[in-house]
């Protein structure tokens, strides 16, 4: 119904996959820079001093990046039979865990699990560290493979380990007095996200929230609180007190969503209304990250979710003319963002709430 079907991370209605803050979060289990000598920003596959395998996976990890899956998928494995005709053993790593991602970033959990158990066995023999953050990370993906199968057991140790793992690295730094590095708290923040949604699948509610609260306070710390994860995360306690029928809280969450959104919205408009002003300049190069960079017309269907999801609890917490404005504005939102099951959704936010009212007005009239 109504009540929880929209409670997703906003991502998933332009064509992301629900259950990821690895999107926002943007980390790479195996770093570009490491293989092929790269800056962070995306490569050009026709840079002439590279070997002929280096620039074939270059044009695979772009055609990922501007979500070509077909065809960067088929560009990886002609560039997987190169290096391994050639033995070059870290290029087969790379390229099983830009594989890996492909398929998980398509949904497919059980080509995605193998391909990363693959992952953590090469490194693992190429002297990789078992509790480093790139055998943690992969791992991750691991544990979400598992979980999204409903093999819960492995779900849930894969993401014990992740977590205590991060938990002795960022005690180890605190003792020595050495700044903890970014990497070693966005896996930890992402364990505790990840984890909080199977918490929250399995009606664990409160711990839920607890790992979810921890998981927003790293995300603050880190990106500030301008920023789509920070939102993504607001939002998914606001599901969780809605789950615990806390509907003050809930909806004092989302409505943090919403604002969160529009004020990113607002300054790229901004932004892009000085730049049309001035010359116009070189676009700036996409960074590389284990999935694209989330865009804006993204954000508006993440506004029209937590617009519908804020209806959806106003309505439960006896606001129906509330909960009539925020669902018309989330089918305002989602018409503007083109996306098709936000307009069912709010389509449906709007029945349930028109139902609501037409039962108060009999109840009144029977008095």
């Amino acid at each position: 119904g109504t009540t929880d079907h929209h409670y997703r991370n906003g991502q998933e209605s332009a064509g992301w996959r629900p259950v990821f803050g690895v999107v926002c979060w943007g980390f790479l289990g195996f770093s570009l820079k490491e293989l092929l000598g790269e800056t962070e920003e995306v490569p050009d596959p026709e840079e002439q001093q590279d070997s002929e395998l280096v620039r074939m996976i270059k044009k695979g990890v772009l055609a990922f990046h501007l979500n070509e899956y077909d065809k960067s998928e088929s560009l990886l494995h002609l560039s997987l039979r190169v290096a391994q005709d050639l033995m070059d053993e870290k290029a087969v790593t790379f390229i099983f865990d830009v594989l890996a991602n492909l398929a998980y970033q398509r949904g497919q959990h059980e080509k995605a699990e193998q391909l990363f158990k693959s992952v953590l066995k090469r490194h693992v023999e190429d002297g990789g560290d078992l509790y480093g953050n790139v055998f943690v990370a992969v791992s991750l993906k691991l544990a979400h493979c598992y979980e999204a199968r409903q093999d819960m057991e492995n779900a849930i140790m894969g993401y014990h380990y992740c977590i205590a793992a991060q938990n002795e690295k960022i005690a180890a730094l605190k003792e020595a007095k050495e700044d903890l590095d970014e990497d070693t708290l966005v896996l930890w923040a992402m364990s505790m996200e990840q984890y909080a949604r199977l918490l929250k699948g399995i009606g664990r509610y409160s711990l839920a929230r607890e790992h979810m609260q921890e998981a927003l306070q790293v995300c603050r710390q880190l990106k500030g609180d301008l920023n789509l994860q920070t939102a993504v995360l607001r939002n998914d306690i606001g599901s969780i007190y809605t789950m615990e029928r806390n509907y003050q809280d809930a909806e004092l969450e989302i409505e943090q969503a919403i604002d969160i959104v529009q004020k990113m919205i607002a300054g790229i408009e901004a932004e892009n209304t000085k730049k049309g002003e001035e010359d116009e300049e070189e676009a700036a190069p996409l960074k590389v990250g284990a999935f694209p960079n989330v865009h804006y017309e993204d954000m508006w269907s993440n506004l029209a979710t937590y617009h519908i999801n804020l209806g959806s609890v106003q309505l439960l917490g006896d606001k129906p003319h509330s909960a009539k404005y925020s669902c018309q504005e989330g089918s305002r939102l989602a018409r503007i963002a083109g996306d098709e099951d936000s307009k069912e959704e709010a389509t449906r936010c709007l029945k349930a709430v028109t139902d609501a009212l037409k039962e108060a007005a009999k109840k009144r009239n029977e008095k």
